[in-house]
């Protein structure tokens, strides 16, 4: 289950970040093409079954995980490549309930598992001995998977019809940073309130039926001042061995047992995981999981723009925008969708994963208080171990192995402290979460998009500026510009080259000289100066037009190359042709007649 919220996850972001592209050809090769990703899948899910001849559940499901893996690759190949995300906006009717489009994104990626299920069934049925048909075992693994992701439909479109009311201000509510509070509300009265009563049905558990065993969990249970309803849970046909609590509220809290479970431990170890279960209500592990996942979703609201200009800003991403081999709304896609679907494996498979574990182990040690000893608890574990065939070192990322459970159980019993020291250790990481989680949505905050934004066009122009100069060198206009760019950028020889070069190809644009020459003039590196060759071609360009910026470059050439009358008598000719700016002109004769052109800088029209 964990596993498959993640799968889940990543399905959602490839989804959300595809890019949405009407297709120019027949709608019939998208269809086709869906066709063959679907076969082709079917196809290795067959072949890797088959190699599980002899095997046991380990490798199942280790080849289930490997298969949900590539599931998720052939979804994202159909919606990157095949642009799969156009033809399900057909479901959101006309765009008025988006959230049916993503809903029956996420369920062609439930078909996918399905049709792995599907192929699996038979070579499960083998290795666990159990009786289910094709069909019940496909029924009853997608109802394992709905409480993942049938909250997230309901909630999206919930979300969707509230915005579609047609109330004044409906379209707004969840709009900016009061919208935001509104929708985490929403989802916590919605996982506190519905969702347990939806696993309950989904996982198709039954009833306790009264009894002597009702009767002891009952007293358990007031005993540790504690009230659940106790339900069967058929998982895997009821040969799981394990146990659950789903909900936190007096009246939706359910403690789940599974068959194998209730059969196997005899009353003190079923006690012992009663009281494990307790323990993730009273410490508060629920309201802390859903905490650090809304942690997320508020991290990644933050995070998506930033993060997006951050990526297509990096040069090679850069040069692959420009270069025009990739469509750019796709690369777009790629740019936020790839790093943002990477953070979420990193942060719930490593961040969340550590909770989860650290969870687990504070309810193991737990139980030490409830019962007395650790025995009861270890009991169960071995139990567990030699019926399931566990490994007892096979750690996951969801819960420590049993091994190191049992060792802990074992160490706590004879050193007290260590469970205080445990808590105390994982309060000082929540608290760090929720200090550090402040402080980056903080910085996250301050950053500021709009400029992120300009940086980034500025930057995509220059990179397309270089290319097409690159790719079309006989360009007059894509070499002026080059030798801009290189000017901005304080590059002087590569932008006098790509100057020399425009002058080359066009010598007779008086622009063109004249830029040239004033450069020659003034830049910055002295030794890169040549007023002579500045003068000539000052002279050509002033030749071609008489405009004042032109004649001012002249007179600066004359000044420079010693010949002060002339530049005065020239600047006096720009300034009858520019009298807005008489002011500067006038500044100039008198810098011309005042200062030596070694001595000073040539200044700028």
């Amino acid at each position: 289950m964990y596993n498959n919220f993640i799968y889940f996850l990543v399905a959602i972001f490839i989804f959300s970040f595809s890019p949405n592209i009407e297709p120019t050809g027949s709608s019939l090769w998208p269809l086709l093409a869906l066709m063959a990703l679907v076969i082709g899948y079917r196809g290795i899910c067959r072949r890797l079954f088959r190699r599980l001849a002899g095997a046991g559940v380990g490798s199942y499901l280790q080849t289930e995980r490997r298969l949900s893996i590539i599931a998720l690759v052939f979804y994202g190949l159909g919606f990157y490549l095949f642009n799969l995300k156009y033809y399900f906006q057909f479901f959101s009717l006309a765009g008025h309930l988006p959230a049916l489009a993503d809903i029956a994104a996420l369920c062609f990626f439930l078909f996918l598992l399905a049709v792995m299920w599907a192929e699996g069934s038979a070579c499960h049925a083998r290795i666990t001995g159990g009786g289910q048909g094709r069909w019940r075992f496909i029924v009853a693994n997608i109802g394992s998977s709905l409480p993942i992701i049938l909250p997230w439909m309901i909630f999206s479109l919930a979300v969707d019809i509230v915005q579609g009311l047609p109330i004044s201000g409906a379209e707004n509510i969840f709009v900016g940073e009061r919208g935001e509070l509104y929708l985490f509300a929403l989802f916590f009265v919605f996982v506190l309130l519905l969702l347990p009563p939806l696993i309950r049905r989904l996982w198709r558990c039954t009833p306790l039926p009264a009894g002597p065993l009702r009767d002891h969990l009952d007293r358990f249970c007031a005993r540790q001042k504690f009230s659940a309803q106790y339900f069967i849970w058929p998982l895997l046909e009821g040969r799981a061995m394990t146990a659950g609590v789903v909900g936190v509220i007096p009246g939706l809290r359910y403690i789940l047992l599974t068959p194998a479970i209730i059969e196997t431990m005899d009353s003190d170890e079923l006690d012992a995981i009663m009281a494990h279960e307790i323990a993730h209500v009273k410490r508060g592990h629920i309201f802390f999981y859903i905490c650090l996942i809304l942690g997320f979703s508020v991290i990644v609201g933050w995070l998506i723009e930033p993060l997006l200009y951050t990526v297509l800003s990096l040069p090679p991403v850069m040069a692959l925008a420009v270069s025009g081999r990739v469509d750019s709304e796709n690369l777009a896609s790629l740019a936020s969708g790839i790093p943002l679907v990477l953070l979420l494996v990193l942060y719930f498979r490593y961040f969340f994963g550590f909770f989860i574990r650290n969870f687990e182990r504070q309810a193991d040690l737990y139980t030490i208080s409830v019962m007395g000893s650790a025995s009861p608890l270890i009991a169960a574990f071995e139990k567990i171990s030699l019926f399931t065939g566990t490994k007892r070192e096979e750690p996951s990322w969801h819960h420590f192995g049993l091994g190191q459970r049992i060792d802990c159980l074992a160490q706590a019993e004879v050193d007290a402290s260590r469970v205080k020291r445990h808590n105390r250790i994982l309060a000082c990481c929540l608290a760090s979460y929720f200090i550090g989680a402040t402080l980056l949505f903080f910085l996250l905050n301050s950053i500021s998009v709009e400029k992120m934004e300009l940086e980034y066009k500025e930057k995509y122009a220059i990179a397309t500026i270089i290319h097409k100069a690159a790719e079309e060198p006989n360009n007059v206009l894509w070499q002026h510009l080059l030798g801009d760019v290189y000017l901005s950028q304080k590059r002087t020889e590569q932008a006098l080259a790509a100057y020399e070069k425009t002058v080359a190809l066009d010598p007779k644009n008086a622009e063109l000289l004249n830029n040239l020459s004033w450069l020659l003039l003034t830049v910055e590196g002295r030794e890169l100066r040549d007023p002579e060759r500045a003068l000539a071609l000052a002279e050509t360009a002033a030749f071609l037009s008489q405009q004042s910026h032109i004649l001012d470059t002249l007179a600066t050439a004359y000044w420079a190359t010693g010949r002060k009358g002339l530049a005065v008598q020239t600047e006096r000719l720009a300034l009858r042709g520019d009298p807005d700016r008489a002011d500067y002109y006038r500044q100039r004769i008198e810098m011309f007649l005042g200062q030596n052109y070694l001595d000073s800088a040539a200044g700028g029209s």
